[in-house]
């Protein structure tokens, strides 16, 4: 799927960047379970893990606007990682985990 095709397909993020609390430092894209589900979650690497409640669903096109830094991303396969360790940060692949 083309990136204009999914910009309006689902994502999730954490909502401590939804909130503006904290950056955007952890992008993963997991297999699609949905047609309309784009398989990222995008989270502030925050060391404890996240809850249920803690993700919010959002289109691709209102994280990459929160975002744009994401955007080359967007076009990496199902099952890729990617991190940084503060906003200004490039960056860069990492391990792909499932948990």
């Amino acid at each position: 799927m083309r990136v204009e095709d999914q910009s309006q397909s689902a994502a999730i993020i954490c909502s401590h960047a939804a909130r503006h609390q904290r950056a955007i430092l952890m992008a993963t894209r997991d297999v699609p379970a949905f047609p309309e589900d784009t398989g990222w979650q995008f989270t502030c690497g925050q060391p404890t893990p996240h809850s249920d409640e803690d993700g919010l669903v959002w289109a691709l096109s209102e994280v990459l606007e929160l975002d744009p830094s994401i955007g080359p991303l967007i076009s990496a396969p199902s099952q890729s990682s990617f991190e940084r360790s503060t906003q200004d940060m490039r960056w860069h692949p990492v391990k792909y985990s499932e948990d």
